[in-house]
This record gives structure tokens, sequence and C-alpha cells, in this order.
């Protein structure tokens, strides 16, 4: 096998290992909530807050940091594609995706705008679960202020079935945004 086949090969071991991690931990995450339910979302929130937080040295945290540097950014859409279909599979929610209607294509909308104005201010592109956390995260906080965007916490936040169409949808706008851009800065295509 070459040295490039060999790569490849390593990579998608990777976004599977770390795509297995995140179901394991929306698991852990559902079992200790009341409901014994989790999203998507509120796995991936819970998931970056966890590992961001320097002194959580446990065995999990350090291995999905682990599992997430072994992830080039330019993969990182294909992990968070692999894990909500595995999420959604796995919980037996509704196999389909509902159709886009307008709330889900704004919610869609406003996350890839996280990512633009990040770039736009910084010059580096978010990680697709970086905007899914920090979008999470304004919601959270606006959600007491207003009512517009307390619908849009519920949808985004409460409505695992029009997550799903959400964060697909979004997963398709970033691939298509950039993930050229990604794969060619980190050398996963050929020029």
């Amino acid at each position: 096998m070459t040295n490039k086949k060999q790569r490849q090969n390593e990579l998608q071991n990777n976004v599977f290992v770390l795509s297995n991690r995140l179901l394991t931990f929306s698991t852990e995450l559902a079992e200790r909530n009341e409901s014994k339910r989790t999203t998507v979302a509120e796995t991936i929130f819970n998931v970056l807050d966890q590992i961001g937080q320097k002194e959580n040295n446990d065995k999990k945290t350090k291995e999905l940091r682990e599992a997430f540097s072994n992830v080039p950014l330019a993969l990182h859409v294909q992990v968070l594609k692999s894990f909500t279909e595995s999420f959604y599979i796995k919980n037996l929610i509704d196999v389909g995706i509902m159709p886009e209607n307008e709330d889900t294509s704004k919610l869609s909308k406003k996350l890839l705008e996280t990512v633009e104005v990040f770039e736009e201010y910084e010059q580096s592109i978010l990680s697709p679960f970086e905007a899914i956390y920090l979008f999470a995260l304004n919601l959270l906080k606006s959600m007491e202020q207003s009512n517009s965007t307390l619908k849009a916490g519920d949808i985004f936040l409460g409505d695992r079935k029009a997550q799903r169409t959400i964060l697909m949808s979004f997963s398709d706008a970033y691939e298509e945004r950039y993930g050229l851009r990604l794969r060619k800065e980190e050398g996963l295509v050929d020029e």
C-alpha cells in the first residue's frame, strides 16, 4: 500500500473513532439527564465545553481531545455527518430527514454565518463543531431576552428532527464553502 493510501486509511479510521467517541458521550450524557435523552447539539456543546476546560484531565476527556486532534479540520464535517446519522439511527429517531422549512433554513444559514463572521475577524475557519458550540452558547445567552431567539432556541436545541435537518443542511453548506479549500490547505488533495 502506498503512503498516500495508508494516510487516507488512517484518517478515515480517525474519523470513525471520533464519531464513535461522540456517540458514546451522547449515550452517557443521556443517561445522566433526567429525561434520559439528549440531542446532537447538546452532545457537541457538552463535549467542547468539557475538552475546553484545561483542568479536565480525566481519561474520557483526554480520549476526546486526542480523537479531535487526530482529525484534520477538513474532515470535521465528515465526522459531524457521520455522528449525526449514527446518533439518529442508534436512538431510533425517525430516520428520514424532515423537509427544510423557513425556520430550519434560517438556522442553518445562521450557523454558516457564525463561521463566516469568525473567519472575517480571526482569519481562520472554525470547525463545524466550534460553530455549533458558539451558536448554541449565543442562543442560550439570548433566549431570555427575545421571543424570536426563544423560538430559534427551541427549534435548534429542543426539536431533534428539526435539528437534524439544520445540521445536515449546515454540513452541506460548510463542505461546499470550505471543503476543497481546507483539504488543499491540509494537503489532502492533489492540486
